[in-house]
């Protein structure tokens, strides 16, 4: 994987089971996600569980990376919170499990639906 490419794994989902409308949904929120939508665009959907992959402009790179590390704490901005609820929702309402990576980082995962 290039070390701009991000790819967000949803299990339940496959390229010929989920719609064109629930992946553009993810697809959206994702985009809300990095931030910067000018900079973020749709690479490909990968076979096995629906895997979309996005590359982020180099420029971009590094401000994309603090977004998506301070989800969580006190530096999070609401618009940063915000962003990772939808993602969060969408993963909750489809009963899904999300695990996402940029570059090189190892799998995280994003919703475990408990309950």
């Amino acid at each position: 994987m290039a070390t701009n490419e991000y790819t967000l794994r949803i299990d339940i989902f496959t390229p010929d089971t989920i719609s064109m409308a629930r992946l553009s949904e993810y697809m959206a929120a994702l985009a809300d996600r990095f931030g910067y939508e000018d900079s973020t665009h749709f690479v490909r959907l990968e076979p096995g569980s629906a895997c979309v992959v996005a590359r982020v402009e180099d420029h971009d790179v590094p401000k994309v990376r603090r977004r998506l590390d301070v989800v969580e704490g006190p530096d999070a901005a609401p618009d940063v919170v915000k962003a990772f609820k939808l993602l969060d929702d969408l993963l909750a309402d489809d009963n899904a499990v999300g695990e996402a990576e940029f570059d090189t980082r190892a799998a995280v995962e994003v919703r475990c639906h408990d309950a």
